[in-house]
């Protein structure tokens, strides 16, 4: 049985590809500093607790585990915050990184593949965005990613590691019926907040309603952390079949502003959810799409979920975790 090691492996991203890899009959050992309680009661995961930045740690899970690939999501994640303190981001992102790939260096682990982000590209110069767009993040969360990619292109030129850096969009939706979903604290992915500020009868802060878009709110693409996890599974196929080091966006190549994705909750929950606006945060794109033509030609993937489902496991999970809470409409 092939061993995968996962870091970050209790977050939303990471804990989703633990449990595909889990299912397809890989042994996962998941790296993360808080517990997983669903994770752990999966007979093919092991849970370690540990700093993935910690070298002499890292390698005693590599050589104890005789590791056969890496899925390196472990990171901090908020844009906003990177702005305003971008030491800690430069810091964690980077410093994690290198010490992961090092460990693949050290240990003969051939297969790389890293949670990167659209944040890449910075402001499109053009729609939908592909591969060869220019990188040119405008926040330091975006920039910690290209640092990363820079550092596996590098390691991929000079030790042969193989290395596939995947550039997520705007991952939502949950795996409810596994006890795994999006819960950050605080809490700053929209989805998840929206729906927080409508069961609890809260208003929701919106972040620029100015922007160069029909409704003047930000347009993102939304794609299924299950299909995500899903690319991370045909990628290792992939680089075990001799592919080539990449980047891969994976995206639905379809934006919804963040008026819209009130507006579908709204007929999903039967109720009128308030807003406060404020001006833009620095570093937030106006619209940012997809183009997955390189996930569909190379690894056969494209996305299973649209937006409606993604909000109703996303509002699955939401309930799951807080069962008191009574919504008017059936969900799934």
């Amino acid at each position: 049985m092939k061993t995968i090691l996962v870091t970050g492996a209790a977050g939303y991203i990471g804990s989703h590809i633990s449990l595909l890899f889990a299912q397809n009959n890989f042994r996962v050992v998941g790296i993360d500093f808080l517990p997983h309680a669903a994770l752990s009661q999966h007979p093919g995961i092991i849970m370690l607790q540990g700093n993935c930045a910690d070298a002499k740690f890292v390698d005693s899970v590599c050589k104890k585990y005789l590791v056969h690939a890496i899925a390196h999501c472990a990171s901090f994640i908020e844009v906003g915050e990177s702005v305003t303190n971008p030491d800690v981001y430069y810091q964690n992102n980077v410093k994690t990184a290198q010490t992961m790939l090092n460990a693949a260096r050290k240990h003969y682990i051939q297969n790389f593949i890293f949670s990167s982000s659209c944040a890449v590209y910075g402001t499109p110069q053009y729609l939908p965005l592909n591969e060869s767009h220019p990188t040119k993040p405008i926040s330091p969360y975006g920039k910690t990613k290209r640092v990363i990619e820079w550092m596996m292109e590098d390691f991929s030129h000079a030790y042969g590691l193989k290395t596939v850096a995947l550039r997520f969009f705007n991952a939502a939706g949950s795996c409810y019926e596994f006890g795994l979903g999006e819960s950050h604290v605080p809490e700053s992915h929209l989805i998840p907040r929206l729906i927080s500020a409508a069961l609890h009868k809260r208003p929701i802060e919106i972040f620029g309603t100015d922007y160069p878009t029909p409704d003047g709110t930000c347009i993102r693409d939304f794609v299924s952390v299950t299909d995500i996890a899903q690319a991370h599974l045909l990628t290792l196929h992939y680089l075990e079949q001799g592919g080539n080091s990449t980047a891969i966006n994976l995206g639905s190549a379809r934006g919804y502003s963040i008026a819209q994705i009130i507006a579908e909750l709204e007929f999903l929950l039967q109720t009128q959810i308030s807003t406060v606006n404020h001006p833009r945060r620095a570093g937030d794109p106006a619209i940012l799409i997809a183009d997955p033509t390189r996930a569909q030609e190379i690894l056969g993937w494209q996305t299973t979920e649209n937006i409606k489902t993604i909000l109703q496991q996303a509002l699955a999970w939401h309930c799951r975790k807080q069962p008191a809470i009574q919504v008017t409409r059936a969900i799934l």
